[in-house]
């Protein structure tokens, strides 16, 4: 299976905090056979985060959001 991790959230793209998130999501997931494709960051704003699901729901089996 093929993942995808769509971290939100503006203090992630301000550098204020460190995206912990979806390195334990990455790990937790390679013990569960599942490649990590792609790690994406995104702003909060609702249509942005819509759309790069959208997005990544093409080329993904799995897509894991974390933040907000």
């Amino acid at each position: 299976m093929i993942a995808h991790i769509l971290s939100t959230g503006d203090e992630v793209l301000l550098g204020d905090i460190v995206d912990t998130n979806s390195a334990f999501l990455c790990s937790s997931l390679k013990d569960m056979g599942v490649e990590v494709k792609k790690i994406t960051a995104v702003r909060d704003d609702v249509e942005i985060i819509a759309s790069t699901i959208c997005d990544i729901s093409l080329n993904s089996e799995i897509c894991l959001v974390t933040g907000g």
